[in-house]
């Protein structure tokens, strides 16, 4: 094949706005060949979240297993992981690849949908450290950012130093999304040396 494959793994929205298939149309946007790992079915539209059902573990690891013979990604972007169990399968089976072989792994740690409900709950902090030093770039919300380190983001420096925690728990790049912030205008959030950028535009909000 040869438009690169990536693999998304979040759930699937049979509204078509978020989850599997707005990465399907992202990922072919860009050019690539989109595969997908469910790994929720979820109830909603446009304006609520009315059911979330977790995919089983034996069926998670088969649609890896069945990817994996023939279609082996060159990136993976994780979107909703539905529960703690999903949580640990994907840090066991990343930890087992090779450094050379695992390839970049983007985590968008989805758990509040943009119209406001709880899709997932962040795993325990034993897990999500497992996970966080074999991802390539965490991406998360800035109530989601502040459900990973249990510290306040209503600043500017409030949230340079919840991301500064969680690269110091192993992510080796954070990008702060800003869309639930009505704060001043954010650019760029300096970090150990280097730069943790606001997503969203020059208006955080």
């Amino acid at each position: 094949m040869s438009r690169p494959i990536v693999w998304s793994l979040a759930g699937s929205d049979c509204g078509g706005g978020a989850g599997l298939q707005a990465d399907l149309l992202t990922i072919q946007d860009l050019g690539g060949h989109g595969c997908t790992l469910v790994t929720a079915i979820t109830a909603q539209n446009s304006v609520a979240v009315t059911a979330v059902a977790p995919v089983s573990l034996p069926l998670l690891e088969a649609q890896r297993a069945a990817l994996a013979d023939d279609l082996w990604p060159a990136a993976i972007k994780v979107g909703l992981l539905a529960s703690d169990e999903q949580l640990i399968w994907l840090s066991d089976w990343l930890a087992e690849l090779a450094p050379g072989q695992r390839p970049p792994v983007i985590f968008d740690p989805v758990q509040v949908a943009s119209t406001g409900q709880v899709m997932g709950r962040l795993a325990h902090c034993d897990a999500m450290n497992r996970l966080l030093p074999l991802l390539s770039l965490i991406t998360p919300n800035l109530p989601e950012l502040a459900a990973l380190t249990g510290l306040p983001v209503a600043t500017p420096e409030q949230i340079e130093r919840a991301a500064t925690v969680l690269q110091s728990r192993g992510a080796a790049a954070v990008l702060v999304k800003g869309g639930q912030w009505g704060g001043a205008e954010v650019s760029g959030l300096p970090a150990n040396g280097g730069a943790i950028p606001m997503a969203g535009g020059t208006q955080a909000r």
